[in-house]
């Protein structure tokens, strides 16, 4: 809970499984961002979205990932030439599928002792072309040691000034083209 005289900006905020000792990996539940600021009508709607094909289920670390930014003026014309900052944010985790509710999947990339904490990424701020588009390419070839959840987030500027509107992406990015995943109807946590 925030104070009431909390400071204004971004707050992330990541979820973890408990530990039970402390060699045990804690495990990624899920992560979200969340901004505190004073109430002022938006004149700007933008949407996020991560481009590309992931018929996998997951992007690749060994390509870069293109994420596009529209920005709208809030009666739906192009917003043209607004400031658009953007980070990602990479949270290293297991991945879970909807259609394998019940799967666990392997991340042979890692061992318990490897340590890999979040990272955030601030990316290069761009201007918004004719059609109200930023488009972001976010180098992953340096996170090959894991699997990870990246939560894009960008902030849309009002021209000639520093009120913003935001929007968020997330998908899965891992160095692997394929996962082991295994179902059981037993409890096999003693092996």
């Amino acid at each position: 809970q925030l104070q009431e005289h909390s400071p204004i900006g971004l707050y992330d905020i990541d979820i973890y499984t408990k530990r039970e000792n402390e060699y045990q990996r804690f495990d990624f539940l899920n992560s979200t961002t969340f901004k505190v600021e004073e109430y002022e009508e938006d004149k700007l709607k933008v949407s996020s979205s991560i481009q590309g094909d992931k018929n996998i289920g997951w992007f690749l670390t060994k390509e870069p990932l293109k994420t596009e930014v529209l920005v709208q003026n809030l009666y739906g014309s192009a917003a043209q030439g607004n400031e658009v900052k953007a980070t990602a944010r990479l949270i290293p985790t297991k991945f879970w599928f909807k259609d394998y509710d019940n799967y666990k999947f392997f991340d042979n990339s890692l061992d318990e002792e490897t340590k890999i904490l979040p990272e955030n990424i601030t990316l290069t701020s761009q201007k918004t072309d004719a059609e109200g588009k930023a488009i972001f390419d976010i180098d992953l070839n340096k996170y090959s040691k894991g699997t990870y959840r990246l939560r894009f987030s960008a902030e849309a500027f009002e021209q000639e000034s520093s009120k913003s509107v935001s929007s968020y992406a997330s998908t899965y990015v891992a160095p692997m083209s394929y996962l082991i995943g295994y179902k059981t109807d037993s409890n096999l946590s003693f092996l």
